[in-house]
């Protein structure tokens, strides 16, 4: 019973107090207020219907698609307003979060589906259609879009913030730092992981998806980040054969882009420009490892 309530509290769609719920309709309502938008409904291939936010800009060079971490939702990521000043973007709702359907979670492998749908409703608007197409990721959202690369999504270039190597191995340092009781439930909570969600953790894996992906791929981690381990980011700049790497020190998880704005600002700029102003191919350069 242990193993079964902590899956299903790990995987099941978040359950928000009143207080956070109305904190996020005040962001989106503030959005929506100081920004032309468009509310759109995305169907994905197993049939759910996702919620995303397209913001549009004027005079925009090319579009965005953010994806956001795990237990958050779309409006989490509205600092990509001030990063991407240039863009239309697509704040998306990744299934069992926010508004969109879905009950449960699998950290990036179902989740690579919502990244496929979105791609392809940004290529089918008008708006949008024509113009290269970015993706950032935040820590499970990361995880998504490499999933999504590794079934042959097209993107042009992609920014992962705080990326996951493998969810068993991630699983394995959660229960590291528990007691041994909690430990010897992990085999018991792998099944039933299974059992929720129709999908083994061993197959969740970034740091197998990343292999032999040809997209330019910029790596943002914290060496002092304490759910990604600062390994993860090099295993996966390792692995992946069009990778820029850039590691700060002092940040916790998600906390590189307010310890570092201005840097942040400045580096995904640099890193996105090649990819907007032509048709550009991974660089002879890519696998350069950026340092603060």
């Amino acid at each position: 019973m242990v193993g079964y309530n902590a899956v299903r509290q790990a995987c099941g769609r978040p359950v928000l107090s009143a207080e956070l719920r109305a904190k996020i309709k005040t962001k989106k309502d503030r959005i929506m207020r100081e920004y032309e938008t468009e509310q759109l409904d995305i169907a994905t291939a197993d049939g759910l219907n996702l919620s995303g936010l397209l913001i549009k800009r004027k005079q925009a060079k090319y579009t965005l698609l953010a994806c956001h971490g795990y237990h958050l939702g779309k409006e989490s990521m509205t600092y990509c307003l001030e990063v991407f000043p240039d863009a239309h973007i697509l704040l998306l709702d990744s299934r069992a979060h926010g508004e969109s359907e879905g009950k449960f979670i699998t950290y990036g492998f179902h989740e690579s589906q919502d990244i496929k749908a979105a791609v392809d409703c940004l290529r089918k608007n008008q708006l949008t259609a024509k113009l290269p197409l970015i993706a950032i990721g935040f820590s499970m959202g990361s995880a998504s879009l490499l999933g999504a690369l590794s079934q042959g999504v097209q993107l042009d270039a992609v920014i992962l913030d705080s990326c996951f190597a493998d969810l068993s191995l991630q699983m394995g340092r959660n229960f590291n730092r528990t007691d041994r009781l909690s430990r010897m439930f992990a085999p018991i909570i792998y099944r039933c992981f299974f059992w929720f969600t129709g999908v083994d953790v061993d197959v969740i894996s970034p740091i197998k998806w990343i292999q032999n992906i040809q997209t330019p791929l910029f790596i943002i981690h914290s060496r002092d980040d304490k759910v990604a381990f600062e390994q993860d980011a090099h295993k996966l700049h390792a692995a992946a054969p069009c990778s820029e790497l850039w590691l700060v020190g002092g940040s916790r998880h998600g906390g590189i882009r307010k310890d570092y704005a201005e840097q942040y600002r400045q580096k995904v700029a640099a890193f996105v420009h090649p990819y907007v102003t032509s048709n550009s191919v991974c660089p002879p350069l890519a696998k350069a490892s950026a340092r603060e």
